[in-house]
């Protein structure tokens, strides 16, 4: 019988994150260390994480160490995403527009200390990963998350540039809150890309992107209009799509 068993950090290092976030099956974090036999008695894993989270380094509120420390409390990885870019942001009435320049402003500057902090943050029992969020009125918006720490900030001014970016870096690029109109910042499936986006998140607290009629929870503090059918997981895996799907948090008051 072969026995798949990984440290924390050994699952989530280098290239690796990707095709194992897409493989690991579900168990009781409590049976963890015993692991979980499939079929053919293969031992896997089960791993809680948040791949989706901010902060005040951005335009969120709290700090990242208290963000980290609450992460350690509970989870066996973590990955901060603050808020980084939107290239095609419209103006808005009354200079609305520059509390996301501003949150874009102290993300750039913080990046040396958030790469620092996150390389502290890991240890044998927790991983903490080091990422960012780009948004786009007409691409949607991605939580690009890397296995290794990376130097440059890279916020160009389209998606495949982007994707393109995750996939020389072994990176993983998210899709967050799908199911919104497209121009308002929903998904754009026509350059969606499974290998940098094995998984796609279903739930934030933005709602549920699975179908225009699922429950949305109540856990929604803001929102950039209703979902469209176009838009929502039921309606990509009708056209053959496939992909995994995760829910964040999406913290931004820890």
């Amino acid at each position: 019988m072969n026995d798949h068993r990984l440290s924390r950090r050994q699952f989530v290092g280098a290239s690796l994150i990707a095709p194992l976030l897409g493989t690991l099956r579900p168990a009781s974090r409590a049976v963890a260390d015993e692991g979980d036999d499939d079929d053919n008695g293969t031992k896997f894993q089960l791993y809680w994480g948040d791949l989706h989270n901010h902060n005040a380094v951005g335009y969120a509120k709290g700090s990242l160490q208290r963000s980290i420390e609450i992460a350690r409390e509970h989870l066996d990885f973590f990955a901060f995403t603050g808020h980084a870019s939107w290239h095609d942001m419209p103006k808005m009435p009354g200079d609305r527009h520059m509390k996301w320049v501003d949150g874009f402003g102290v993300h750039r500057r913080h990046w040396p200390k958030t790469r620092e902090m996150i390389r502290d943050a890991n240890s044998n029992s927790f991983a903490a990963l080091l990422g960012y969020e780009w948004h786009s009125s007409q691409f949607g918006d991605y939580c690009m998350i890397f296995g290794k720490d990376q130097p440059e900030l890279f916020l160009p001014d389209h998606v495949d540039k982007l994707l393109k970016f995750a996939a020389d870096k072994k990176a993983l690029a998210i899709p967050h809150h799908l199911a919104y109109a497209r121009g308002w910042r929903g998904a754009n499936f026509d350059h969606f890309a499974a290998a940098v986006s094995p998984v796609v998140e279903i739930f934030s607290e933005h709602g549920c992107s699975e179908s225009v009629t699922a429950p949305v929870g109540d856990f929604i503090r803001h929102s950039m209009g209703g979902r469209v059918t176009e838009n929502t997981i039921d309606r990509q895996l009708e056209r053959s799509l496939r992909f995994g799907m995760i829910a964040s948090s999406e913290g931004a008051i820890p």
